[in-house]
């Protein structure tokens, strides 16, 4: 078990597939809890009954558009991805292995890799994307940045704060954050 720890995630991954074990992203959350991916740190990612909330709590709304900003490797995202509803997945991946891990889970869905995204939080983050009926995250906690201003006003320099109110301004009439 040692030696997964030093694997890279994306490697780790592809053994998987190719032994055919079937495996999800909520699956990550124990594993690196219990492996410590060395390149993710220690139990990265929300707990599964986490994303099963959510998506229970939202499965019977009429949602079409559904971003995580914070995607991790996408756990949140998973269920709504692998439902019947067909909706469509955005998410942002801010480092280029979570972005590679979460493609293997959801190839189909519209994730972008947003580098540095953790230091230079910038208010045009989601120009050109629309709007979302439903936006959730689980995004990193009293993690500091520079204030930003957003709207005219000026948030705290807490990245959670300042990644929900960008992602604010791009929800839908009826649109909500989570």
């Amino acid at each position: 078990i040692g030696e997964f720890g030093e694997m890279n995630l994306n490697r780790f991954l592809e053994m998987i597939h190719k032994e055919k074990i079937a495996i999800e992203p909520s699956n990550i959350w124990a594993l690196s809890s219990a492996i410590g991916f060395k390149a993710l740190g220690n139990g990265i990612g929300v707990p599964p009954l986490m994303s099963e909330f959510i998506f229970d709590l939202y499965a019977g709304k009429r949602l079409t558009k559904i971003l995580d900003p914070f995607a991790n490797f996408g756990q949140l995202l998973f269920p709504f991805y692998e439902s019947e509803n067909n909706y469509k997945i955005y998410g942002f991946c801010h480092n280029d292995e979570l972005f590679k891990s979460s493609k293997f889970f959801m190839p189909k869905s519209n994730l972008i890799f947003k580098e540095n995204l953790t230091t230079s939080l910038k208010k045009d983050l989601l120009d050109g994307l629309g709007k979302f009926d439903l936006i959730l995250s689980a995004p990193p906690i009293n993690l500091r940045m520079e204030p930003n201003l957003v709207s005219n006003k000026k948030v705290r320099n807490l990245f959670c704060d300042q990644l929900v109110a960008i992602c604010g301004d791009s929800l839908s009439e009826n649109g909500e954050i989570i």
